[in-house]
């Protein structure tokens, strides 16, 4: 008959257990840290085409040349992917997200 101490068994247990637990650890941070990714790239593309208005804040079409809520003229001055200030007026890219302003980049 094969015999092992029981403190053997018992140490190999925790080990195990052990592994497992940091294993699982690390698995759930790369998911969350997928999780996150994904959400930041679906918060942007729900937001392509939409610029805010620099009066009221209301969201806009990125066609539209006036606010449907307060009626001031929409000025190109917001990004067309997150809604921040592009500064100064005329940047090619946003300093906030760095989407691209050319006009193309709305289709």
């Amino acid at each position: 008959m094969f015999s092992v101490p029981l403190m053997a068994i018992v140490n190999i247990c925790r080990g195990v257990k052990n592994l497992a637990r940091d294993g699982l650890e690390e698995l759930s941070d790369k998911i969350h840290a997928k999780r996150l990714e994904y959400e930041a790239k679906e918060a942007a593309e729900s937001r392509a085409g939409v610029i805010v208005c620099t009066t009221c804040g209301t969201d806009a079409n990125a066609s539209a040349q006036f606010c449907h809520k307060c009626g001031a003229a929409i000025t190109s001055s917001a990004c067309r992917a997150c809604g921040g200030s592009v500064q100064p007026e005329g940047s090619q890219y946003c300093s906030r997200c760095g989407t691209s302003q050319s006009q193309s980049a709305a289709t």
